[in-house]
């Protein structure tokens, strides 16, 4: 191997730990984010990264601006169990609108399924150990 190619090589390789040595301390600070800074992160990841179309962020940002973050918010992200999730799950199943009528089965599933998203993407990608919406 040329001293070159010797060299190139082993830049690669540095550059390759230094990455890799970014992304463990990258996923230890957002697994001890607060949920709603965590969300900030989700955010930018699916618009960004996987080019989430605007519109269908907006329905998915209503659903954890009014559902899930009033309950989550202060949480950190790795402290949020399955406890918590069974406590919010029954408040959407307790709730009744003006004209007593609670949230239909479809639209709690979609509640549930937008919160599991959220913590998929946080096991998926910054190693949190688990999902604990996957669980209930």
């Amino acid at each position: 191997m040329s001293l070159a190619k010797n060299k190139k090589a082993r830049n690669t390789s540095r550059l390759k730990a230094v990455f890799r040595a970014f992304l463990a301390n990258l996923s230890a600070v957002l697994r001890a984010l607060h949920f709603k800074y965590y969300i900030t992160f989700f955010r930018t990841c699916l618009l960004f990264v996987n080019r989430l179309k605007e519109n269908t962020w907006l329905t998915k940002e209503h659903i954890i601006r009014t559902k899930i973050l009033p309950y989550f918010g202060k949480l950190k992200i790795s402290e949020i169990s399955t406890k918590e999730i069974i406590t919010w799950q029954n408040e959407m199943l307790a709730y009744r609108d003006e004209k007593k009528k609670p949230y239909s089965q479809t639209y709690l599933k979609t509640l549930h399924n937008q919160l599991s998203a959220i913590f998929n993407h946080a096991v998926r990608y910054y190693e949190l150990r688990s999902n604990p919406a996957a669980k209930v």
